[in-house]
């Protein structure tokens, strides 16, 4: 499996070891969000990571096929019901 999260139903590229909120910023997907403190302190980072529930960005690591939404929206809503059924990952 290559190097792809999915990010609110979105295939993203990450560099292995790189964190959730790395990959997200270097694809300009957290442009509009404001500044991180990288350390988990704020939360303004705060996703939905299937699996694992509500977690940090900065300090989750990009797994190949990790689905992960933003809080709100229709992705979370997917994620979740897939959550219900047991997916984690992308096949």
């Amino acid at each position: 499996m290559s190097n792809i999260i999915l990010w609110d139903g979105l295939p993203v590229a990450f560099i292995p070891g790189e964190s959730i909120s790395d990959a997200l910023r270097r694809h300009g997907l957290l442009a509009a969000a404001p500044i991180f403190c990288g350390i988990g302190q704020c939360q303004n980072c705060l996703v939905l990571i299937a699996g694992r529930g509500v977690r940090e960005a900065c300090l989750s690591k990009c797994e190949p096929g990790l689905k992960v939404a933003s809080l709100k929206g229709k992705a979370a809503a997917a994620l979740r019901q897939s959550e219900a059924e047991g997916d984690h990952h992308v096949a």
